[in-house]
């Protein structure tokens, strides 16, 4: 019996006293775990794995002696909490007495007798809390001391429970024998007045005479109105990082910032109204002279093409559908509720562990890296908008809103075109998604060519309107869509 609980090196025991359903060795002899048992010969019959069964569910999981040791030990410890919780109580009234004594306003005359009172019944709680500790810690380093290994690891594992059974020890002997000369106060007491120096370093940090502030929260403005950093390196600003691309206009920005009175709201300002911002992303010409001179924009002669952040794509979405709910503050949305809330995304909760499954696919704002969005092109963006729920719904009621199955084709496509991409067709975008109405209308009507799935309900739409919501949901599909300009 000793060995069959001992069990193997490697696979440990094979049996799990009361415990029968989950032991290996019933497991491997019906067959549930491979190979089945016994090998290479017929397995044994039902009634024999069963009288097995009932015998492993009969056998102790402990030997009695052993556990009425642990019982014993248990209580012999319970019995010293208890006493040391029966002493914690008048010590703790003791010492709030002194307490109160010793800050009263004119000082309570008893304050010294109270707290020479509380000095003892504190004393006196703390050997007993001491007591405890030790006769705790002398058990875990008995147990780590008695214990059993069958291999390496777990003799690695007892010398690392034996280690710091033994820190507990010493530390509980060191407690026993410290002596006090006063009580331990309630509670952490502050200065009465500030001594100023938080606030002296806040004004160092924030003063014209550190630019480097300045400098940083100007770099930080510009990526997120630029898509790009006048400092590359935005989480390593200094002598480390990288050089700035344009250091005359990060100054000049700085010192704005500064004489501003450091009003954020004011830089946004500039930056968002100047030539520079309100340039068109790509030049009309693909010869430009610009654009084989600068092909990197580092003059910033045109604006830079930015990938929409993950809370803006699925905000546009909802928001171009008519769905997106715009009322400000209240408790955050559990992030398993991406597709029934329609709340701005930007309620939703967000840890390093649970995330919004959209938006961490779009790049969604990290918790442990803020100073800079990742930005990356993935195969799952285009399966995200290709086939989540959100999708389909959104096509299908911005197919209605722009007026369904009654406008002629083309007045169709133009609107469609305005309304997600921000633009119009070109010539042949219209050609092409003319082409591509007619062929989805002729699937619709012919029950024998499936169709593509559609956001639309088959049975209460018509083949023109059900053609129509596919063509929006294949713009909300293309890159333009994710891509602000």
């Amino acid at each position: 019996e000793e060995s069959i609980s001992r069990g193997g090196a490697i696979n440990g025991p094979v049996v799990l006293p009361a415990n029968a359903a989950e032991s290996p060795l019933i497991l491997y002899l019906k067959g549930e775990k491979k190979p089945r048992m016994p090998l290479r010969t017929d397995p044994l019959p039902d009634e024999a794995i069963t009288l097995l069964s009932r015998w492993i569910d009969q056998l102790p999981e402990e030997d009695p002696q052993v556990s009425l040791h642990k019982a014993q030990e248990a209580a012999a410890l319970a019995e010293k909490h208890l006493v040391w919780a029966k002493a914690y109580l008048p010590a703790l009234e003791a010492r709030i007495a002194a307490d109160n004594a010793k800050y009263d306003n004119p000082p309570d005359l008893n304050a010294e007798a109270l707290a020479e009172t509380a000095r003892k019944a504190d004393r006196q709680a703390s050997l007993l809390k001491a007591e405890a500790d030790l006769l705790q810690a002398q058990q875990k380093l008995t147990d780590a001391l008695n214990s059993k290994v069958s291999n390496e690891k777990e003799d690695r594992a007892r010398e690392a429970r034996i280690d710091a059974a033994g820190e507990e020890l010493e530390a509980a002997q060191a407690a026993l024998n410290s002596a006090t000369t006063s009580y331990t106060p309630v509670g952490t007491l502050y200065p009465a007045a500030s001594s100023g120096r938080r606030l002296a370093l806040a004004r160092w940090i924030a003063s014209k005479n550190n630019p480097l502030t300045a400098r940083v929260a100007i770099n930080d403005i510009w990526l997120r109105h630029f898509g790009k950093a006048l400092v590359s390196t935005v989480a390593n600003f200094g002598m480390n990082g990288a050089a700035p691309s344009n250091p005359q206009l990060l100054d000049w920005l700085a010192c704005q910032f500064m004489e501003n009175n450091w009003s954020m709201k004011a830089m946004h300002r500039l930056m968002v109204t100047s030539n520079t911002y309100r340039m068109q992303s790509w030049p009309s010409d693909p010869k430009d002279s610009d654009l084989s001179l600068d092909p990197g924009n580092k003059d910033y002669w045109r604006m830079n093409p930015q990938r929409m952040e993950a809370e803006v794509v699925r905000d546009s979405m909802l928001y171009m559908a008519g769905l997106l709910d715009l009322s400000m503050g209240g408790p955050e949305i559990d992030e398993t509720k991406g597709d029934e809330s329609q709340r701005r995304s930007v309620y939703f909760h967000q840890t390093p562990d649970n995330q919004m499954v959209f938006l961490q696919v779009f790049d969604g704002a990290n918790p442990i890296e803020c100073y800079e969005r990742a930005e990356t092109v993935a195969p799952q963006q285009a399966l995200a908008l290709a086939n989540s729920k959100l999708s389909f719904t959104v096509a299908g009621l911005m197919a209605g809103h722009l007026g369904g199955a009654s406008p002629p084709a083309a007045a169709f496509v133009a609107r469609a075109f305005e309304a997600v991409l921000d633009r119009p067709p070109s010539a042949e975008e219209l050609r092409l998604s003319q082409q591509y109405l007619e062929r989805e209308e002729d699937r619709f009507r012919d029950p024998e060519k499936p169709a593509w799935g559609s956001g639309a309900d088959p049975a209460a739409s018509s083949p023109v309107l059900r053609a129509r919501v596919d063509l929006v949901h294949a713009l909300l599909n293309h890159n333009d869509f994710v891509t602000i300009r």
